[in-house]
């Protein structure tokens, strides 16, 4: 039974290729060429920009997280100032700072430059999340935003605070970047297209002159068909032949 779920998985696989590539077959040998050759350059382009894109936002996410992780306690202690009318308070122009007292009453102090908010949920003093102090991502009130919060407990027991670093930027940065990759994979496709499409015309010149005996011709398969299998044949071993050295010549 197993043999014969794979048979008819290969059958299955051998018809969907046979389907895909049969209307290839009509298609001039250099067309298919220059599809080969954009197919594994797409494919290749697409792969770096994926794995690029990828990295980059792996390393600001870490980045970010060490950033707040050391900036969190004095971010809120600024915070905790600016609520008492102490001071202004000198928090980063994405950062967002949230106090859950043990009343159930929750303040924040935002900068000034963010217009979203942070959906941070109560944390109590006792959440896991505050016990671990581990970083962790959660949405915007409006919008699709992300924000990375790191949450601790207030001094006093008086309850708990979360810092928030908003993740615009990141995105942002990510997508400028998907973009000039995209727009550079474009180019070299289009470089490759041009070169192939040149390159293989260079390289069938010999091939066109040995059929037809000229360098501008019909397209070189459609002579191949009207002349036929023997003609085509003859010339070209006419030409090998003509263009062969003689041992004479290689002793000169």
């Amino acid at each position: 039974m197993r043999f014969a779920r794979a048979g008819r998985g290969r059958r299955w696989f051998v018809a969907a290729v046979s389907r895909l590539t049969d209307p290839l077959h009509s298609w001039p040998l250099r067309w298919r060429l220059i599809a080969i050759l954009i197919v594994l350059v797409f494919t290749s382009l697409l792969a770096t920009n994926t794995v690029a894109s990828a990295l980059l936002r792996n390393y600001l996410l870490d980045r970010t997280r060490v950033e707040l992780a050391t900036a969190s306690a004095p971010a809120a202690l600024e915070a905790v100032r600016e609520l008492r009318w102490e001071t202004d308070a000198a928090l980063p122009s994405n950062y967002a700072v949230l106090f859950m007292l043990r009343d159930g009453t929750v303040r924040e102090v935002a900068a000034v430059d963010e217009r979203f908010h942070p959906d941070v949920p109560f944390l109590a003093e006792n959440d896991p999340a505050v016990n671990s102090g581990d970083p962790f991502i959660v949405g915007s009130t409006i919008g699709e935003a992300r924000w990375m919060v790191v949450a601790g407990r207030l001094e006093n027991n008086q309850g708990t605070y979360a810092v928030a670093a908003s993740l615009s930027g990141v995105e942002e940065t990510v997508a400028q970047v998907r973009v000039l990759s995209t727009v550079i994979g474009l180019l070299v496709l289009t470089a490759c297209a041009m070169l192939g499409w040149l390159g293989i015309a260079r390289a069938f010149g010999p091939l066109r002159t040995a059929v037809s005996g000229r360098r501008v011709s019909p397209p070189l398969f459609e002579s191949m068909q009207i002349l036929g299998k023997t003609s085509t044949l003859a010339r070209l071993q006419a030409c090998l032949l003509y263009t062969s050295p003689s041992p004479r010549d290689g002793l000169l």
